[in-house]
């Protein structure tokens, strides 16, 4: 879902007004994802920022966690820019990370191809040496 986590937590927040009177009780975080037809990751997310910011509460009960409007004007608060967030620096680490390790891997197999060819190499010429002195 595009946009900013103000955008994002408007609608949210429009998610759980509408579910907690369709279903009349509080949503769980996959009602949320169907009805804005977003993943449960992102959902999740955007959940758990709202929950840092005081704009949702979410009580849980054995395996079933639902989400009520605590403070929705606490949505004012929130970045309506959309500057790098937490979560795109941490993937950018992620991905560089990765990258680092591929090169490494990229550099240890050609090394190993680098060493087999010496090795066959020094091989045949064994065996060169082998059937030139047996020849004679």
């Amino acid at each position: 879902m595009e946009g900013t986590l103000y955008e994002k937590a408007h609608l949210v927040a429009a998610a759980i007004r509408v579910l907690t009177h369709t279903l009349h009780t509080p949503p769980e975080t996959d009602n949320i994802s169907d009805l804005l037809g977003i993943s449960l990751e992102e959902t999740g997310w955007i959940l758990h920022s709202m929950s840092e910011y005081g704009i949702v509460e979410q009580v849980s009960a054995g395996s079933v966690t639902r989400y009520f409007l605590a403070d929705a004007l606490k949505i004012e608060n929130l970045p309506r820019k959309s500057g790098q967030t937490h979560l795109d620096q941490e993937l950018a680490k992620f991905k560089s990370a990765r990258q680092e390790i591929r090169t490494k891997v990229e550099s240890i197999q050609n090394a190993q191809v680098e060493k087999q060819k010496s090795l066959f190499a020094e091989i045949e010429k064994k065996l060169k040496q082998a059937s030139a002195g047996t020849g004679k």
